[in-house]
C-alpha cells in the first residue's frame, strides 16, 4: 500500500521569489557547516549528467522512494536488501541470478521448479527395530499352492490344510 502523494499548486506568498540566470557556470564553496536546503514544495535537480557523492549518501521519505530508469545498476562491494520489519523482499517480475544463490534457512517454492543438476548431501532413513509377537489359531483353514519346478515342466498342486 502506499500514499498518494501529488504535486499541487500554491499560489506565491508575499516576499518575493529569488531568481539567478547564469549564463555559463554556477559554482558555490561551502565550508565544514555544510549546505542545507529545504522547501516546503517539491524540489527538482536535473542536468545532462547528475553527480551526487558523499563518503555515505542516506535517501529517506517517508513514504515511497521511487527510482526509474531503462538500466538501474547498482554495485557495492557488500549489498544487502533488507525489510525493516524483517518480512520478504518482494521482486515483483522475474529474478535472473548470474551466479550461485545461497539460502540460509527455509526455501518455499509455490510453482514449477526446474533444474539441471541436484547435489545433496547422503541422508540415510533407518525404521528404529520392531518386535513382532504373534501365535497360530486353532482350527484355521487356508489353501497353498504349491509348485515344483522339475526340470522344464511345472506341476501345480493344491491342498488344504487344518491346523491344530
Amino acid at each position: 500500500e502506499s500514499a498518494l502523494i501529488e504535486y499541487v499548486h500554491v499560489d506565491d506568498f508575499p516576499g518575493g521569489d529569488f531568481t539567478q540566470n547564469i549564463g555559463n557556470k554556477w559554482n558555490v564553496l561551502v565550508g565544514s557547516g555544510g549546505v542545507s536546503l529545504k522547501s516546503t514544495g517539491g524540489v527538482d535537480i536535473g542536468g545532462s549528467i547528475t553527480n551526487i557523492a558523499g563518503q555515505q549518501i542516506n535517501v529517506a521519505s517517508e513514504y515511497e522512494t521511487n527510482i526509474s530508469s531503462k538500466k538501474v545498476t547498482i554495485a557495492a562491494e557488500m549489498l544487502t536488501l533488507r525489510n525493516k520489519n524483517n518480512r520478504q523482499v518482494l521482486v515483483d517480475g522475474n529474478l535472473g541470478v548470474n551466479q550461485n544463490v545461497v539460502v540460509g534457512g527455509s526455501m518455499h517454492v509455490e510453482g514449477e521448479l526446474s533444474v539441471q543438476h541436484i547435489t545433496a548431501p547422503v541422508e540415510i532413513q533407518e525404521t528404529e527395530p520392531v518386535i513382532v509377537y504373534s501365535e497360530l489359531l486353532k482350527d484355521l483353514l487356508f489353501s497353498v499352492v504349491l509348485i515344483k519346478l522339475e526340470h522344464i515342466l511345472t506341476h501345480i498342486h493344491s491342498r488344504t490344510y487344518l491346523l491344530s
